[in-house]
C-alpha cells in the first residue's frame, strides 16, 4: 500500500476553498493556542531563572528571517522553529489527539511560523498547511499506535517530523512528487524520540517536539533541492522503513487513508 504516495498526494492538493466550513476555522485556534502557550513558556522561564534555551541559542544563533517568540531574536526557520517548539511543550498545556497519543500543535506549528514569516505566506496557505501537517502526522500515527508509545517512542518527535515537514512544504508550494520526497526524507532525519524523557523529567523533553519541528523544515527543503529516499512503508522484501520498524508489531496501514479527504482528524484535536 502506497501510504505516502497517497499522503502526499492529498497534502499538495489541498484546497482550502474545499475545506468544510468549520475545518476552515480550527487553524485560527491552534496557532493562537500554540503562541500563547508559548509566551507563557517565556514567563515562566524568566520568572524562574531558566537560562537553557537562552543559553542554547546565544552559542548558536544565526541571524534570519523567523521570529522567536518572547526573545526579540530573528533566526533561521530551522532553528527559531526548534526554540519555538521548545517553549510550545515546556509547561504541557499544548493541544492534544487522544486517539492517537499525540500533541500536533508543538512540532507542526513553530514550523508553520517560521516558514510563514519566510515566504510571507497569506493565511489561507497557512490554514491549508496546518490543517494537512496535523492530518498526516495523525494519520501516520494511526497505522502503529499505541504500539508506538508502547516501544518506548514519542510520536510527537517521531511522525511529528512528518507533519512538520508537510505544513512546511506546503508553505514552499511542493507539488505531490516533492511532498513525497519530504515524507521521505523526514523518515530519514526524524528523530528517535524516546519516552523516558518525559515520564523521568529530563529537560531534554521539551526539546522533542523542537527537533521535529526543525527537521521536518530541512525535510522539506531537501526534497525541494530533489533528494528522496525510502517510502515511511518500506519497500519489499525487507519493508526497512518507520512505520514498519518503530513499533512491537505490524502497522496497520490501511487506516492511513481511510476517508482520507473526507474524515478530518483534526476535528478531535
Amino acid at each position: 500500500m502506497d501510504v505516502t504516495a497517497r499522503l502526499a498526494g492529498f497534502s499538495a492538493g489541498l484546497s482550502y476553498d474545499k475545506l468544510p466550513s468549520d475545518v476552515r476555522e480550527l487553524p485560527r485556534m491552534f496557532l493562537l493556542d500554540t503562541i500563547a502557550v508559548a509566551l507563557g513558556a517565556c514567563d515562566f522561564f524568566r520568572r524562574n531563572d531558566d537560562r537553557l534555551l537562552e543559553n542554547y541559542l546565544a552559542a548558536v544563533a544565526t541571524p534570519g528571517p523567523a521570529t522567536v517568540l518572547g526573545y526579540g531574536l530573528k533566526a533561521t526557520p530551522t532553528l527559531a522553529a526548534f526554540a519555538n517548539g521548545t517553549l510550545a511543550e515546556t509547561l504541557d498545556y499544548q493541544d492534544s489527539q487522544m486517539d492517537v497519543l499525540t500533541h500536533n500543535g508543538t512540532p507542526i506549528i513553530p514550523a508553520v511560523i517560521a516558514m510563514s514569516e519566510h515566504v510571507s505566506a497569506r493565511w489561507r496557505d497557512i490554514a491549508t498547511a496546518i490543517i494537512a501537517g496535523y492530518e498526516v502526522h495523525t494519520r501516520l500515527l494511526r497505522t502503529i499506535q499505541p504500539r508506538h508509545w508502547y516501544a518506548g517512542f514519542q510520536g510527537l518527535g517521531t511522525f511529528g517530523t512528518c507533519g512538520a515537514a508537510t505544513a512546511a512544504g506546503r508553505l514552499l508550494g511542493l507539488d505531490a512528487r516533492h511532498m513525497k520526497g519530504a515524507l521521505t526524507a523526514a523518515g530519514v532525519i526524524m528523530p528517535v524520540s524516546n519516552s523516558d524523557n518525559v515520564f523521568k523529567a529530563y529537560t531534554m523533553k521539551a526539546c522533542i517536539p523542537a527537533q521535529a519541528a526543525s527537521c521536518g523544515i530541512s525535510a522539506a527543503y531537501l526534497a525541494q533541492a530533489g533528494y528522496e529516499g525510502v517510502p515511511l512503508e518500506g519497500d519489499p522484501p525487507e519493508y526497512n522503513a518507520p512505520l514498519q520498524t518503530l513499533l512491537d508489531g505490524e502497522p496497520n496501514l490501511a487506516l492511513a487513508t481511510e476517508r482520507l479527504g473526507e474524515e478530518w482528524h483534526c476535528r478531535r484535536v
